[in-house]
């Protein structure tokens, strides 16, 4: 199981005709992009300790990696976590399980994808791991301050 298999499911999904499927799409358009940069962050040498919260510090190690591509994949990421929260929780809001919704997020996690694969080869590749690495370590010295 990785991250491509969600977004395959997410992709089958984002064409059904009941609510409940098209939440699930984006649900899992959500969480197929949350691996995906994590498989990248874990890769550039980051360790996310268990229990970490990855659903917030994946999108900030990606929006200060010190490039605009990877900002940009780090804030749709964030949103969407967004859409996913609406999705799953927002049950009485029919709007989150539309399928134009379920679409457009499909959509926005193969933007994620096609970012990150972008973030994974050079030129984009150095500037991308060193500043998520710098920026991890400067998360982890402020947390280990008295």
């Amino acid at each position: 199981m990785n991250a491509v298999d969600f977004l395959q499911l997410a992709s089958e999904l984002e064409t059904a005709t009941d609510e409940a499927r098209l939440r699930t799409a984006v649900s899992r358009a959500y969480y197929a992009s949350l691996h995906q940069a994590t498989d990248l962050v874990i890769q550039f040498g980051v360790q996310l300790p268990r229990g970490t919260n990855k659903h917030a510090k994946i999108p900030i190690l990606l929006q200060n990696a010190g490039d605009p591509t990877a900002a940009i994949a780090g804030q749709l990421l964030d949103n969407l976590r967004g859409d996913r929260n609406h999705a799953d929780y927002d049950v009485e809001e029919a709007r989150f399980g539309t399928a134009a919704f379920a679409r457009q997020r499909v959509a926005t996690a193969k933007k994620v994808f096609a970012i990150l694969a972008d973030c994974d080869q050079e030129p984009l590749r150095s500037t991308v791991r060193t500043g998520i690495r710098d920026h991890a370590e400067r998360i982890e010295r402020m947390h280990l301050k008295p």
